[in-house]
């Protein structure tokens, strides 16, 4: 098959499976019964908050408003190749959704997308409704396990952005070490039920710096609610849990997978970030979307750190052209092109292959115009697209 130019590399790019960094993919029962309408409100498009509407008119208006976002736009050519009747346009709208609709019928559905349209060996699946879940699924899964609120549940009733909390009923350690050891043993647990990594989406609830441990600010928030805890000794509380956990993960030989960027973007910033890097050499750090919009942080991170993975999970979805600029500059930079990871960070099958497309788009390029820049060879190339399909995921994930 020829590599010429980026249809080449299109055509040699989409016979190769795939292995995904991480996704947060439903239950199969969830996807029953699922149109068009609700596939655009459950995906990232639906994060542009722009109403689907019912008529024609608001189904134009609802194109012309986001057709050009990269959410829509692969989720539009995903659909049109996954049911046949071409991309998201008022005529075809209906026929897509009657098509979604009857294939949903069975519930196998979603997952033959994954193993079969995706190719997927494998996904990292962030179950954060109940970390540490493989959805039953432990031959296309291998889970990770959130830590968000271990970190932000301080005293009973407090929770992270998801509603999580450990503060279950019979959890009632008396003491911060009693707390900090029931951590260390629920992600013993969870590694030997197959955890692969851990994962922090902290972004979305706090500042991703993290100050050296305060035991004793940190005892002062543990164990009681909200309304009578400082903002100070709480943040103090998240960052001795969050040390712990990359001391435990150092030892367990578990990549510590971080949301970097967007989320709560004044305390998102990648460099935020870096004196935890520094401080744990033996724990690898998998650093999430680029660090969109600082995608050159994660690419001086890269180079100056060999325990830091730079995923492009979600970026090409982002923004297609940001990927690419970032691919470039991570591979000019990364010590080793191992380094390089990528991932769909999807909920349904039909958004997971429109990611899939759109990665696929962004290496095609990337390597057509290394290769004709006289960056690499083509051989060169063809090891480094097996590598950031699947090959990366694969070697930092394998277990045992």
């Amino acid at each position: 098959m020829s590599r010429d130019g980026v249809e080449g590399w299109l055509g040699y790019l989409r016979q190769l499976p795939a292995a995904s960094s991480h996704c947060h993919h439903m239950q199969a029962d969830q996807h029953n019964g699922l149109s068009l309408d609700r596939l655009l409100n459950l995906s990232y498009a639906g994060w542009c908050g722009v109403p689907v509407g019912q008529t024609a008119a608001e189904r134009q208006s609802y194109i012309d408003q986001i057709g050009a976002n990269t959410y829509f736009v692969w989720l539009s050519k995903a659909v049109a190749e996954l049911y046949g009747h071409g991309e998201i346009t008022v005529a075809s709208w209906n026929a897509i959704s009657e098509a979604m609709v009857a294939a949903h019928e069975d519930p196998g559905h979603h997952f033959r997308l994954l193993s079969q349209r995706c190719r997927y060996r494998f996904a990292v699946q962030d179950s954060y409704w109940d970390p540490g879940s493989d959805l039953d699924r432990p031959d296309l899964f291998r889970p990770a396990y959130r830590i968000n609120s271990w970190v932000m549940g301080h005293g009973p009733g407090v929770t992270d952005h998801n509603g999580g909390t450990p503060w279950r009923e019979g959890f009632s350690p008396a003491t911060l070490e009693e707390y900090l050891a029931a951590l260390e043993a629920a992600i013993e647990a969870a590694v030997a039920r197959g955890c692969v990594a851990i994962k922090s989406a902290l972004a979305y609830d706090r500042t991703v710096a993290f100050d050296q441990p305060d035991m004793e600010a940190a005892g002062r928030a543990f164990g009681r609610g909200a309304s009578s805890v400082s903002p100070e000794d709480a943040q103090a509380f998240g960052d001795v849990v969050f040390h712990r956990i990359c001391l435990i993960a150092g030892r367990l030989s578990l990549p510590v997978q971080v949301h970097l960027g967007l989320g709560i973007l004044r305390g998102s910033r990648p460099m935020l970030f870096e004196p935890v890097i520094a401080a744990y050499p033996t724990t690898v750090f998998d650093l999430f979307h680029c660090g969109y919009p600082w995608v050159d942080e994660i690419g001086g991170l890269l180079h100056n750190y060999h325990n830091v993975r730079a995923d492009l999970c979600w970026l090409p979805l982002i923004s297609t052209t940001a990927a690419v600029r970032a691919l470039h500059e991570y591979l000019d930079v990364a010590p080793s092109a191992d380094r390089i990871l990528w991932g769909d960070d999807c909920w349904t099958g039909e958004e997971a292959y429109g990611a899939r497309m759109a990665w696929e788009h962004v290496l095609a390029h990337v390597l057509s115009e290394r290769v004709s820049d006289g960056l690499c060879s083509a051989a060169l190339a063809e090891r480094l697209a097996e590598r950031l399909m699947s090959g990366n995921v694969e070697q930092c994930f394998e277990r045992g």
